[in-house]
């Protein structure tokens, strides 16, 4: 029986998790907004520098992973599983960032529910002991031609 189930579609975890560093990594339209002070890199180049805009999601994740790594104190070893997303097909931004790091991976296709549902398997991995530090990331990119 399911010990930590509760009702249909709850849970609850024998050790709670806790967000211990985030990051966010946005382009030259998010930075043209009212939130751009809270961006932890902001660039003005819509490619991020690469020459097509799969390039520069794979970029803009791989930004995202150094920066929420360094800000948790940690070391890449130390991070037990990255769960993520993109909107290309079979997930090639997130696998093409992560295949070198020697993380395990898990991408879910999810859509505009990617964060939500990394955040949710995140917090079961680590609430459920299996890992002391998970990654849940996610990239949305619009390019205007």
């Amino acid at each position: 029986m399911a010990q930590n189930k509760r009702g249909k579609q709850s849970f609850i975890l024998p050790q709670m998790p806790v967000i211990t560093a985030w990051a966010s990594i946005a382009g030259k339209k998010e930075s043209e907004g009212p939130l751009a002070h809270t961006f932890d890199v902001v660039n003005q180049d819509t490619y991020f520098g690469q020459k097509t805009w799969e390039q520069a999601e794979k970029q803009m994740q791989k930004l995202a992973l150094e920066t929420v790594i360094k800000k948790a104190g940690i070391q890449k070893n130390q991070v037990g599983l990255v769960y993520s997303g993109d909107l290309l097909n079979q997930c090639i931004g997130s696998s093409f960032t992560l295949r070198n790091t020697g993380i395990p991976h898990i991408g879910l296709y999810g859509a505009c529910s990617t964060m939500a549902e990394s955040l949710l398997l995140a917090s079961m991995i680590v609430g459920g002991g299996f890992s002391d530090n998970v990654v849940a990331m996610t990239i949305y990119q619009k390019i205007d031609f």
